[in-house]
């Protein structure tokens, strides 16, 4: 329910999973959402070695 034309803000965040929540303000415990950090520098070198590991083989891609 909306008062004064406030609504609740909120934003989706993208589970490990693949699934997306929509978490309000109030709900999110910053603390849990801290201790699920993403090494992105990590991440990204695994995905630069997969691709070039796909570019490499004859396997086509759809």
């Amino acid at each position: 329910m909306q008062r004064n034309g406030k609504g609740k803000r909120s934003h989706k965040v993208k589970t490990a999973s693949g699934k997306t929540h929509n978490f309000t303000a109030r709900n999110v415990n910053l603390n849990k959402l801290a201790a699920h950090k993403i090494d992105f520098k990590r991440l990204q070198s695994e995905l630069e070695k997969e691709k070039f590991l796909l570019d490499a083989s004859d396997i086509p891609i759809d």
